[in-house]
């Protein structure tokens, strides 16, 4: 196990000389009967993912994740909530919401309170060739198994072959904290800004109209949510 292993494990799984639940960041949504949820313990028994090619070179989820995390802490970024989910019988498709606060990020102090997080990044990846590792993140994020992801892209890598992992994600982490400060200044201008009952109507109808949607069971929800601010 290298320096980022042994820190994000520090982190994730051994604080305290015991196991630390994961809080659920509510961003992760799995839609399809063989996707399931399941934690960072349980991730690193997955099995083993193959080459299917000699260009092919699949990095396993549990690696993915440690590596990630490890790279938000020495990014200076507090992790507050991860969650984690699998797609198929062998687990070949990963996706995940880690939500995070400012730790030590001078640039963002003030926009996320200590303690809070205020902001997510979402990841998806697959071992199996069928899609590229990618990283966003946003204010509100969603990851959802039926291959949805919203937020701002920061990484999108297909082919992993002498990619160095780290260093893409320390850049992607540099591209989100440029994204957190333009989003704050433009979810400012957008409070300004008045909405009438029937704008936000139309606005939600086309989230749940438009292919590969929302999930129409959730309509009740953003109704729910939108009525109650």
């Amino acid at each position: 196990m290298n320096e980022f292993e042994r820190a994000a494990t520090f982190q994730v799984v051994m604080e305290g000389g015991g196991s630390r639940p994961e809080f659920n960041t509510g961003g992760l949504l799995l839609d399809d009967p063989d996707s399931k949820p399941l934690t960072l313990r349980e991730l690193k028994l997955a099995p083993e993912p193959k080459p299917i090619g000699n260009r092919h070179k699949p990095m396993h989820h549990y690696k993915w994740v440690l590596l990630l995390l490890a790279c938000i802490k020495q990014f200076g970024l507090e992790l507050i909530g991860l969650e984690l989910g699998v797609r198929g019988d062998k687990a070949e498709k990963l996706f995940g919401v880690a939500r995070v606060g400012a730790g030590r990020v001078q640039q963002l102090q003030g926009l996320i309170k200590p303690g809070e997080a205020e902001f997510s990044i979402g990841f998806r990846g697959a071992n199996d060739g069928s899609m590229a590792r990618m990283l966003s993140a946003a204010k509100l994020l969603m990851i959802c198994s039926n291959l949805i992801m919203t937020g701002e892209i920061l990484l999108k890598k297909r082919q992993t072959l002498r990619l160095n992992m780290e260093e893409e994600l320390m850049m992607g982490l540099g591209h989100y904290v440029e994204h957190t400060l333009a989003l704050d200044k433009n979810h400012k201008r957008a409070q300004a800004l008045p909405l009438t009952d029937s704008e936000a109507d139309a606005f939600f109808w086309r989230l749940f109209a438009r292919k590969n949607g929302l999930p129409q069971r959730l309509m009740p929800v953003v109704q729910r949510n939108y009525t109650s601010l």
